[in-house]
């Protein structure tokens, strides 16, 4: 446990949870189901074994006063127009204002330390326990039974219940849920291309990229960022997520920065998670990972990179790794190319605790980017379901979510919607006040829509960004002992969240305040960025949203333009 909560809980004047409410057989299930009829690529294996280990997080109620304070302070700090712009709150402020009553957190500590739980330790903020306990134990702390879920095509095995778990009544008072031991996340799938693109230009990697694909230069000279920062004062920073085995080889990086003629080189300043930089990536292993690592910083340049890395997919644990840490030390960008369909969360609590995470980053002044899906408006469910599958955390209100586009013609040049990228309307979330204008405005546009049955007109508009990541011109990636071409938003993400952290720079070395959440800022400077007007996200199936002038479910605000975006933000 951490001194800080050790110290809280020392000094709360409760008295032990009495013995009477700790053997009481009084438990509630928590959240019914396993959810692997909405992913059906995991299939059940063996019980597991006394030697497993199973990590949760255990998520405290929040107080509905503290909740709306986070609310009204995340809002306020992270909109241009308002006085309070920029005014973010140091980690102790925002633990003041979010932590959980001190008797629930007191609850869930002595009813762990009365099951003789030992490994476990206190958010930073004081309103998540992360418990790591062998798998019995945790069958009994839980009751329920865990077994070994294995991919039907990637090589990964991870842990989860076979039916739901229960927790005691006098807990389950005061717990939300506890993460990861239910949900079955999506494996990513960058598209990999072995053909040249269309591309009309030379390449800057020289011939160790095929011709037409998208290298460094195609998009420094595309998205006019001249020259990535050789040195860094500011303070501006950014950061990758990896999960499932997404790991790094330095000697990879090194390549890479090297036949693409990248000055500053390419490399993990401070990693989060197991040190991968040694780790021998065979073919394809490490394809996600490398992607990220290596556009980031082609375009962040000096910008210091950390990369977070958790050897399973869990949006929770990697939001609660952030946020414990301190003011210093925790990036101010993060490019996260993972997710999942709304419907294969485990519902609208789950979703709903993930936004409040969101909540926290802008509250303390950081950006959080989240590529919008590869599957176009059909999401990873597919078109079997008649309906579109809308992206979480895609459709959540609380990031930004970057689509995905191609060259219009074999120039650099403008830009038509990639017909796989993500986009559409949230089924859980409605429409938040910063983009409201620009909704209207696409549906009210002429625009021709997909039948009302098929989506939800209520809900969030996605994504609000978007960046080459289509096929056609596929990114150059150095993957492994080759190079290939890869195409996908999760090329998109990192593209946009390193263009956000150099335009950080440029404002805290003005001696302004990072951008923190960024789509108000987004949608009051629609000027900076590169309108897309054709192309439909129809992949999969006949019905997609259309680009069209100005804001759309297809391509967000458009493509960003440094030059005119660096202007703005001074």
């Amino acid at each position: 446990m951490q001194v800080r909560s050790v110290a809280l809980l020392c000094a709360v004047s409760l008295a032990v949870v009495d013995a009477a409410r700790l053997v009481s057989d009084s438990r509630r299930v928590m959240e019914p189901g396993v959810f692997l009829e909405a992913t059906p690529s995991w299939t059940q294996g063996r019980r597991c074994q006394d030697s497993h280990t199973i990590s949760a997080l255990i998520m405290l109620k929040h107080t509905p006063e503290g909740r709306a304070q986070l609310e009204e302070t995340f809002w306020a700090v992270s909109n241009p127009q308002n006085p309070r712009y920029g005014q973010y709150l140091t980690q102790d402020q925002l633990t003041d204002i979010i932590k959980a009553p001190a008797e629930a957190l007191v609850t869930v500590v002595d009813w762990l330390k009365s099951e003789g739980v030992t490994n476990f330790q206190v958010s930073a903020n004081l309103d998540a326990v992360n418990v790591i306990l062998p798998a019995p134990k945790a069958e009994k702390l839980f009751d329920t039974t865990f077994f070994e879920f294995k991919h039907s095509t990637a090589n990964q095995t991870i842990l989860r219940t076979g039916k739901p778990y229960t927790l005691p009544t006098f807990v389950a008072n005061v717990v939300d849920l506890v993460a990861d031991i239910i949900r079955f996340p999506a494996i990513p799938s960058v598209k990999i291309v072995e053909e040249e693109g269309v591309g009309a230009w030379p390449s800057d990697c020289g011939s160790h990229c095929k011709s037409g694909w998208t290298t460094p230069g195609v998009l420094t000279q595309r998205y006019k960022l001249g020259a990535a920062p050789s040195t860094v004062t500011s303070g501006s920073t950014f950061a990758t997520a990896e999960f499932q085995g997404q790991l790094y080889t330095e000697k990879i990086l090194n390549d890479f920065a090297s036949d693409c003629n990248l000055p500053n080189g390419v490399k993990v300043d401070h990693q989060i998670g197991p040190d991968s930089g040694s780790f021998v990536c065979n073919l394809g292993a490490c394809t996600e990972s490398l992607l990220d690592i290596e556009y980031i910083k082609a375009v962040g340049g000096a910008i210091p990179l950390t990369n977070v890395y958790s050897s399973t997919y869990s949006l929770l644990d990697w939001a609660n790794t952030v946020l414990n840490l301190g003011d210093k030390d925790m990036p101010l960008v993060h490019s996260v190319s993972y997710g999942n369909d709304e419907k294969q969360q485990t519902g609208a609590e789950y979703m709903y605790q993930v936004n409040t995470a969101f909540a926290k980053f802008g509250a303390r002044g950081a950006s959080i980017l989240f590529a919008s899906g590869d599957q176009g408006v059909y999401g990873r469910t597919g078109p079997g379901q008649k309906v579109f599958n809308p992206d979480f955390p895609g459709g959540s209100p609380y990031h930004t979510s970057v689509g995905g586009t191609d060259f219009l013609t074999d120039q650099i040049g403008d830009e038509k919607t990639w017909q796989d990228g993500g986009g559409g309307f949230s089924n859980t979330f409605g429409i938040p006040s910063y983009q409201a204008e620009a909704v209207a405005g696409y549906k009210s546009s002429g625009v021709e829509l997909p039948p009302a049955d098929l989506w939800n007109n209520t809900g969030r508009g996605y994504p609000d960004v978007s960046a080459l990541a289509g096929v056609k011109a596929p990114y150059c990636v150095r993957n492994g002992p080759i190079y290939a071409g890869v195409g996908g938003t999760s090329a998109a993400c990192p593209v946009v969240a390193g263009i956000f952290a150099k335009l950080n720079d440029v404002r805290m070395s003005a001696g302004k305040p990072p951008l923190g959440f960024l789509n108000p800022f987004i949608y009051q400077n629609a000027a900076g960025f590169n309108d897309v007007t054709t192309g439909k996200n129809n992949a999969n199936g006949p019905y997609g949203f259309e680009a069209t002038k100005g804001w759309d479910a297809a391509t967000g605000m458009g493509t960003p333009d440094f030059e005119k975006l660096a202007k703005l933000v001074v």
